[in-house]
């Protein structure tokens, strides 16, 4: 295992073929080393895709996340649910009995985590057939699928269904005995049970079943009695919440929009809870109730979050302006300074935000982002997005994150997991110790950094993010004496097509290497000593 002093630094020349001075960029090798949280490298899944076909498991994630919509409606019985808002709220039912289990038990054949969604709403499937909009009670109708209609009249509003066509009710005691049942079979490994999906949605999403909006207290008291549940089920469960969909839920709840519910008027649930956001409240009215029951009832805060831009680098509009737009976006992740270029139009810093939220609750709470995708999936930006992402989850000490939903096998998000994963296709990967550097995430080149713990292996992530024009990195590699290998792992798009070429390469050892990178490339560095 390699170890430096604390007094050793690494020095990188930055230099790049742009009108400005090189800039000397230092690594600190850490006295006490960080250890980067290993579930940053997860995916998620409605659970329609083959895994190997799609070869999944050639990115090595290092957890794997059942929830999506459907969850909500999950009833583990019957391995049913309804699609709701997202195909026509039809019931589907799973090919094969055991859905969940078999998807856990391949998880844990291949080592890697099962987040569960587990259903708090009121309602789940009854069955694998039924509608909540039939052609036969609803003749007049937007849209179809076969018998099934979106729920909409030809005029555009929003009819009413009777929960019971497609639902029976679900209960705590319901949920708990599935979770009784997953401990029953899946004892020795890890429960990770997500407290549904996307609550304060629930009304638009599922609002054949779900007609009220949620307000601040009857979600509480809702997540109370469920968490409770699971806890006695499996007192070793990590539960995960409340799976909010991102920016708005944080701050509001449902009952916040206006509506004929609020007569027209806004925030009026926030207002009644002392003007305070959301997720704060939900925090600290959690922790005044684990006080009093002396049990935690969440452990892993956990928050979606996808970018709000309206429009995406892909095809004609694969433009510079539009590929920049996109990897600036990544700075909403962290940066204080910052201003989301979307219709929030505030300081994000999520990660940061999240983090602290968490300490309302218990120091040691984690944060997840369990679902997030920076979308334009078929674009070298889109890919170069990603491993931006993924450095800045290393680097901000982030517990957790699923990719929504996975990336696919002909898109161009999967070479950055292969970046960090299996840059050499022999299973080799990012290191598990943060190096830190004066770099970091700038505005048209990144660097992250990182060394194995049990090899004597240090692992750079190169990125260049300027759309048209090259890159130099020149790393001064004395501090770590003679390495005995450099292997170099290239990603770009040669024809700027947005189509992605690797090349790898050994390069000479030295006291000092330089790395040329063309316009929008990234790069691993290995070091072998």
């Amino acid at each position: 295992m390699l170890r430096q002093s604390p007094g050793v630094w690494l020095f990188l020349l930055f230099c790049t073929n742009l009108a400005q001075a090189a800039e000397s960029v230092r690594f600190k090798i850490p006295a006490q080393p960080r250890r980067i949280s290993p579930e940053i490298y997860g995916f998620g899944t409605y659970m329609h895709e083959d895994r190997d076909n799609e070869q999944i498991w050639e990115m090595q994630p290092t957890n794997y996340r059942w929830g999506g919509n459907t969850s909500s409606r999950f009833n583990y019985k019957i391995d049913a649910w309804n699609a709701a808002q997202d195909w026509f709220f039809h019931n589907y039912a799973a090919d094969k009995p055991k859905m969940i289990p078999r998807f856990m038990a391949e998880n844990v054949k291949r080592k890697v985590a099962s987040y569960i969604t587990l259903p708090m709403l009121p309602w789940i499937a009854k069955d694998g057939k039924s509608m909540s909009f039939p052609r036969s009670l609803f003749p007049a109708q937007e849209r179809f699928d076969g018998d099934a209609g979106n729920g909409i009249s030809p005029d555009g509003k929003k009819l009413k269904a009777d929960p019971k066509l497609t639902s029976i009710p679900n209960s705590p005691e319901f949920v708990a005995g599935w979770v009784k049942e997953l401990k029953t079979q899946f004892g020795p490994y890890p429960h990770y049970y997500i407290m549904d999906n996307e609550p304060m949605l629930w009304n638009s999403t599922h609002r054949d079943v779900v007609h009220e909006p949620l307000r601040y207290d009857t979600y509480l008291a809702r997540y109370i009695s469920f968490a409770q549940a699971v806890r006695k089920a499996d007192p070793a469960a990590v539960i995960v919440g409340p799976a909010a969909w991102g920016w708005m839920e944080m701050q509001y709840s449902a009952w916040d929009i206006e509506g004929p519910h609020s007569g027209g008027k806004r925030q009026m649930d926030r207002k009644a809870h002392g003007d305070q956001p959301f997720l704060e409240w939900f925090l600290d009215q959690l922790k005044k109730k684990e006080k009093e029951l002396k049990i935690s009832l969440l452990d892993q805060l956990d928050v979606h979050y996808y970018p709000e831009m309206d429009r995406w680098p892909s095809g004609d509009d694969r433009t510079p302006a539009r590929r920049q737009a996109l990897l600036n976006s990544t700075r909403s992740l962290w940066d204080p300074q910052y201003k989301d270029q979307s219709w929030i139009d505030e300081k994000i810093q999520f990660i940061p935000r999240l983090q602290a939220l968490a300490k309302r609750l218990r120091p040691d709470v984690k944060v997840s982002i369990g679902e997030y995708n920076f979308r334009s999936e078929y674009d070298i930006a889109g890919a170069i997005a990603q491993a931006e992402i993924l450095g800045i989850f290393a680097r901000t000490g982030l517990h957790a994150a699923q990719y929504w939903d996975f990336p696919k096998r002909d898109g161009t998000h999967r070479y950055a997991f292969l970046l960090f994963r299996n840059y050499d296709g022999k299973g080799s990967t990012f290191g598990d110790e943060w190096i830190d550097n004066t770099v970091n995430s700038q505005e048209h080149v990144s660097v992250f950094a990182a060394r194995h713990s049990k090899s004597r292996r240090v692992t750079f992530v190169l990125l260049n993010k300027h759309v048209d024009q090259k890159q130099t990195l020149k790393l001064d590699l004395k501090p770590w004496a003679s390495p005995k290998g450099l292997r170099l792992f290239s990603y770009f798009s040669p024809s700027n097509d947005g189509k992605i070429k690797g090349e790898n390469r050994k390069l000479k050892p030295g006291p000092e290497v330089s790395i040329s990178m063309q316009p929008l490339s990234m790069h691993l560095l290995e070091l072998a000593y």
